[in-house]
């Protein structure tokens, strides 16, 4: 499948949140309808728990962090959007990764201790 051939593998990705730009990395697998991501924190691999494909876009959820992502590829890129439908979605952009690049940005500082809740 075409979609499948030129998203395949692992791509640099920033999302912008609250007027920051998070850089992050993400692989992207597929067969004919069914795809499937991976979002990485460090060694550590967050896979979708669900994906589709219709008309060329990708559609991933990741139900453990109660979020999905809606994507299109276009001119090697792949764009969407990704986050919680009850907040709404943030836009993010790739390019696909090259071995030993340094993120698309400079990364903020996101130390010290978080309460996540659902908004």
């Amino acid at each position: 499948m075409a979609w499948a051939q030129s998203a395949s593998g692992l791509w640099d990705a920033t999302a912008v949140i609250n007027q920051a730009e998070i850089p992050f990395r993400i692989e992207f697998a597929g067969e004919g309808d069914s795809v499937k991501g991976w979002f990485f924190n460090g060694d550590e691999k967050a896979t979708s728990t669900s994906g589709s494909l219709k008309d060329g876009r990708p559609t991933l959820a990741f139900d453990h962090y109660t979020t999905r992502l809606e994507a299109t590829v276009q001119e090697g890129r792949i764009e969407g959007r990704y986050g919680r439908s009850s907040r709404g979605l943030d836009p993010f952009k790739t390019v696909r990764h090259v071995a030993g690049s340094s993120p698309a940005s400079e990364v903020p500082p996101i130390g010290g201790l978080w309460e996540v809740g659902v908004k």
